[in-house]
């Protein structure tokens, strides 16, 4: 937990009543391979791809690099499938270029082409976009090297195939809530006993193992191992087409 110190350009001043929010942070898991979800035809990386050409963030271009060097980057992690069928965002993809399922997911409508870089960044929510501020970038690390940048958008407002306002609030909030509500410590995976289990981290997929002992000793650890679970069946049913 931090301390916030509010200002206002005004002689008037008045009280403002804070309050903490009960709203669950939900971690998400990094994307390593930056293709699609279920590896079919025109897929998910192409077509973000051939849309944005550029990162939406740094705004380089693809024109300058192989492809394979940006990542197609979800909005809304696959690995909360079920917050997504909760919150009903389905209902607001409105792109039919693609076979995705019922679930939608895996539209370019929940996608954005980044760098490497800011697509870990992104993922972990140190940075976010936020729509209700002209798609301001927010960078909550102490570099702060992306704050203020703009959003690029290579769709027009109501394009079926431009990234939804909602999904980017969504994920503008869940940054907040990791950032300024003090839920950092939840990406740590730290044990009672520190020589239990192989130190993880979670942008090199060959740390990632499920059978660290560290997934299991923590609520932080079960929580994540959840979340890691949900991500690889949830890719596999996309992959089989089972959703």
């Amino acid at each position: 937990m931090g301390s916030f110190e509010l200002r206002r350009i005004s002689k008037a001043l008045r009280h403002v009543v804070v309050s903490l929010t009960t709203t669950t942070y939900h971690q998400r898991t990094v994307s390593h391979s930056g293709s699609s979800s279920h590896g079919k035809g025109s897929s998910f990386k192409d077509r973000v791809l051939e849309r944005d050409g550029r990162c939406v963030i740094t705004g380089v271009l693809v024109s300058g690099f192989d492809g394979s060097v940006f990542h197609a980057a979800h909005i809304f992690p696959i690995a909360h499938l079920d917050l997504w069928r909760k919150n009903g965002f389905e209902s607001l993809v409105t792109d039919t270029g693609l076979r995705m399922g019922d679930a939608k997911i895996d539209s370019v409508q929940n996608g954005m082409l980044l760098d490497p870089f800011a697509h870990t960044l992104f993922d972990g929510h140190y940075i976010s976009i936020n729509p209700d501020n002209d798609y301001m970038v927010t960078d909550f690390s102490k570099a702060g090297h992306f704050n203020g940048r703009h959003m690029y958008h290579a769709r027009e407002v109501g394009h079926s195939e431009r990234p939804l306002d909602e999904l980017l609030r969504y994920h503008f909030y869940q940054a907040v809530l990791r950032n300024v509500r003090g839920s950092a410590g939840a990406d740590e995976l730290e044990s009672p006993d520190s020589d239990s289990g192989e130190e993880v981290d979670w942008y090199d997929v060959h740390s990632v193992r499920l059978d660290n002992p560290k997934f299991h000793k923590t609520a932080n650890g079960k929580a994540r191992l959840e979340t890691e679970l949900a991500s690889k069946l949830n890719i596999l049913a996309f992959r089989q087409g089972t959703i």
